[in-house]
Parts: C-alpha cells; structure tokens; sequence
C-alpha cells in the first residue's frame, strides 16, 4: 500500500483528509482522501495492503482532477452512457439503503459498483466504488 499511497500522493498531492475504521472484521483499516476520493487501507501504514475505493460527491470534484474508469465512465455519466459502455458485462441494480445502485459483473464476479439517481436512461452516477477486498 505504500506503493499505491505513494503513488496517489505523488499524482494528487497530499491527503486532505485521513481517518481509521474497522472495515474488515477484526481488523484495524486507515483511508486518505483526496477530494471525492477516498482509498482504504488495512493495517498499519508500515505494512498496509489496499483494500478499496470509492469515488463520489461529483460537487466536491475539481474539473482538473475528474478521474474515470479505463473505459470512460465518470460521475455525473447517465445510466444509459454506464450501460452502453458496459454492454458485454452485467450491469444490475439494487435498493441499498433506500438508495439505487448499480452492479457491474463478469461471469458473477462484481468489478464495479455505486448509487444512482435513478435506474431509468437519463439516471445519473453519483458514485463508483471498487468491490472490497476483505477476506
């Protein structure tokens, strides 16, 4: 994780924020923050390894630094664009809290996932968020 920390920080500059939660069972994790986005870590900064990510809250997003997937997608993207995009692999939705989201899967496996305005076309993404990585 220093690796990556380090490499986010030499790209982004310094964190603007960090802070510690319990995010896998037992099992003490940090994150750092850079504008909307926000990288978890689990262990200790000596030997901490990256468990996940997620990238929301497209206000709090400085145009210079809007990040996206390989394929394009970016917050504020509407669900059909996300679909489109995304039209070889599996793309559902779900209720999460009273809130809609998307799923992106392979064979099963989710690769991407985060809230929504809505499930219709003209829906919008207000978050992408990798799968975590915990046991």
């Amino acid at each position: 994780a220093q690796d990556v920390a380090g490499a986010l920080t030499a790209s982004l500059g310094e964190a603007d924020a960090a802070g510690v939660v319990e995010l896998c069972p037992d099992q003490e994790s940090y994150w750092l923050q850079w504008g909307a986005l926000r990288v978890f870590f689990d262990g200790d900064s000596d030997d901490s390894v990256f468990l996940k990510y997620r990238y929301e809250d497209a206000d709090a997003v400085e145009p210079h630094a809007i990040l996206m997937t390989l394929s394009g997608v970016a917050l504020g993207d509407a669900v059909a664009d996300l679909q489109s995009t995304y039209a070889s692999y599996t793309v559902s939705f779900e209720v999460i809290d009273s809130r809609d989201h998307f799923r992106l899967s392979d064979g099963g496996e989710l690769l991407l996932w985060g809230p929504i305005t809505s499930t219709e076309p003209g829906g919008t993404i207000e978050g992408i968020y990798s799968p975590s990585s915990c046991g």
